[in-house]
């Protein structure tokens, strides 16, 4: 059981946390796992080939063909994948005068992402569902003005709300029960396609000599494929009887939610330039960096540090939703402008039997995309 409460923080003189929340100001939500897992199998069989030509000392070009398979089974046994991709890779290097000083490149890549387990098993058995009961229990650390005042610290918050959802019964009690996502039962996960990328890159590099190089190379990335979530007036609805306590039924009707790949309403590109730079000041001493401006775009950041690959939501419901404010284009979350970093290697001992170097890498300075900068030394 989890009791989560919803409240700004507020802090008493004492400098003590004091939850303050009233009716409607939490809720209890279980986690119960309605089916047990008969063994999850998703797997992806791969073949690649790749070839180098190198036509003269000008020209060198790469070819290669990736062709990745995806087999899924989730904890029921229900195919959640089952589909093929074949992605080229080619790449073209043109050597200016053919000695190594001026050296352009160009290269355009698909990569397949594998089939996520946690997307395509969330219908299946050994998957959690959540129940959650609204609180309605008596005001905690706030009068009935709603006033701040405060008498119980988290602990003892967290407390009354445990005993409140006791005293109704607990998992017996239906009556403040709402939206339960139950698994396998008002989910469905038809065989899904795994996300890809498409990749071009341009770019040159410019040797310094003997001693050094600068290179500086755009890139450009469109994503497709993504994990969708659907429920609207043709998925209909899933009549659902099933035990979350003993002695205690659901018995009513959902409204379905689908699971489906989706390139059209979701947008997320990346296009980036990346600078190298290196010089070697004798035999044992070089300095490099690279600045990295990139700008990442789009309607739906697809990812986050806690849950990694997430599912959309433009779809569920769409009759509430419209795009100017519900899923408007512009700057994503991840979206980071500049990158500045600096390393320095000094080889300490460099001789026929033995090396040892030691190195130094600083980030200089990083700007996201509202412009929020920082020069950092690390």
């Amino acid at each position: 059981y989890r009791f989560d409460i919803f409240d700004d923080p507020y802090y008493g003189d004492d400098g003590v946390y004091y939850p303050a929340f009233g009716a409607n100001g939490g809720r209890m939500i279980y986690f119960p796992i309605l089916e047990i897992s008969a063994g999850t199998d998703f797997t992806v069989d791969s073949i690649y080939a790749n070839d180098t030509w190198r036509l003269n000392k000008n020209w060198t070009f790469n070819i290669g063909l990736r062709y990745d398979k995806n087999d899924a089974q989730d904890g029921s046994g229900n195919t959640v994948g089952d589909d093929a991709r074949i992605s080229p890779r080619l790449g073209v290097t043109w050597d200016v005068k053919g000695d190594g000083g001026w050296i352009v490149n160009a290269s355009f890549g698909q990569y397949v992402a594998m089939l996520d387990a946690g997307k395509g098993g969330s219908a299946g058995g050994g998957e959690a569902s959540t129940l959650a009961w609204g609180y309605t229990g008596p005001n905690i650390n706030v009068d009935e003005n709603g006033d701040f005042v405060p008498m119980y610290n988290s602990t003892e918050a967290i407390q009354i709300g445990h005993d409140w959802f006791a005293s109704i019964g607990g998992r017996q009690n239906t009556d403040y029960l709402f939206a339960p996502s139950l698994a396998g039962y008002n989910l469905a996960v038809p065989p899904l396609s795994s996300p890809y990328t498409q990749e071009f890159s341009i770019g040159f590099l410019k040797r310094l000599g003997t001693k050094g190089m600068i290179r500086a190379d755009y890139v450009y990335r469109d994503s497709g494929d993504f994990y969708m979530s659907r429920t609207d007036e043709s998925t209909g609805q899933v009549d659902v009887s099933v035990e979350i306590a003993p002695g205690t039924v659901i018995d009513e009707t959902f409204d379905l939610a689908i699971y489906e790949n989706d390139s059209d309403i979701i947008q997320r590109t990346y296009s980036g330039l990346h600078t190298q730079f290196q010089y070697r000041f004798s035999d044992r001493l070089m300095l490099g960096g690279n600045w990295t401006w990139s700008h990442l775009y789009g309607n739906f950041d697809g990812e986050n540090t806690r849950n990694g690959i997430s599912v959309g939501w433009m779809r569920d419901y769409p009759e509430y939703r419209e795009e100017a404010w519900n899923y408007p284009t512009g700057d994503l979350g991840q979206d980071q402008r500049h990158t500045v970093n600096a390393y320095l290697i000094w080889d300490v001992i460099a001789s026929r039997m033995h090396n040892l170097s030691v190195s130094w890498l600083c980030l200089l300075y990083t700007s996201d995309a509202a412009d929020d900068t920082q020069f950092v030394w690390v």
